[in-house]
């Protein structure tokens, strides 16, 4: 089965190295040429594609002669036209998606979609998001399932951590942190490649999943206990004891595939 992975970094070279060690035949894209020179020697075929909004590079429809492509390109948060120009992007790539052998997408998109609120979320619950990144995810997410010419599965990801980002390094030494109350809503990189790996392997399709582990640790708990592990000074909080953050609940994820977190907090 061939796989194109759309923005192979952090998470997406490693992702398309287990895919290939399970025997997929993988494409995978970077918008940065100085790359393209890592993505051939793991047994990736390489491929240069900007989205500026409009694709532009390497032959896109070379690149997506595939049969599941994933989609891993987050909209930049400092843009003040995030919104905007994310949709641009994801409205140009359904274009060609339509064009071509992809049978089915996975979106990796954020519980960024989520409300400002203190209770639970699951996925029924994406509205009025807080950030203009996370109103362009959900409008991308819609385009997306919308098309009928191509299946799409929307994975929800929590705040990313793993190997180069680890949670000690991320508050490490600030002073007079808001919301220490609130609680965090955080997944690992093994997890998140599990998660898309079985996804195709059990062939799910039309779904929306949030995917955060189970544990859902304070913030002024998990943060100066992380430091602490790396010998970083811890931050520290302001005295509060309000809860200002929302738990995202994977419960539908873990049972659509039996998935077990491989990390908690």
């Amino acid at each position: 089965m061939r796989v194109s992975i759309l923005g192979c970094g952090w998470l997406g070279f490693p992702l398309a190295e287990r895919l290939i060690s399970e025997d997929f035949l993988v494409h995978g894209s970077t918008a940065t040429k100085d790359k393209i020179a890592l993505l051939e020697p793991a047994g990736i075929t390489p491929f240069w594609i900007t989205m500026n909004p409009e694709l532009s590079g390497d032959d896109v429809q070379v690149f997506l002669n595939t049969d599941i492509l994933v989609i891993n390109i987050p909209p930049g948060r400092r843009r003040e036209d995030v919104r905007e120009f994310h949709v641009a992007q994801i409205r140009n790539l359904i274009v060609q998606i339509e064009k071509s052998s992809v049978g089915h997408v996975i979106f990796v998109s954020s519980t960024s979609v989520y409300p400002k609120t203190s209770s639970t979320v699951t996925e029924e619950d994406a509205e009025n998001p807080e950030r203009r990144s996370g109103l362009a995810l959900l409008e991308a997410e819609q385009m997306l399932l919308n098309s009928t010419h191509f299946d799409t599965t929307v994975l929800r990801f929590g705040g990313l951590y793993g190997p180069e980002r680890p949670l000690g390094r991320f508050l490490a030494g600030k002073k007079n942190l808001p919301n220490g109350s609130a609680p965090v809503n955080m997944i690992h990189r093994e997890d998140c490649i599990e998660i898309i790996l079985q996804l195709i392997q059990k062939n799910v399709r039309g779904e929306i999943f949030n995917a955060c582990c189970d544990q859902h640790p304070v913030r002024k708990e998990l943060y100066p206990k992380a430091a602490a592990s790396l010998g970083l000074e811890a931050p520290e909080f302001q005295d509060d004891d309000h809860r200002t953050n929302k738990t995202v609940s994977s419960e539908k994820l873990k049972a659509a595939l039996g998935y077990h977190f491989k990390h908690s907090l």
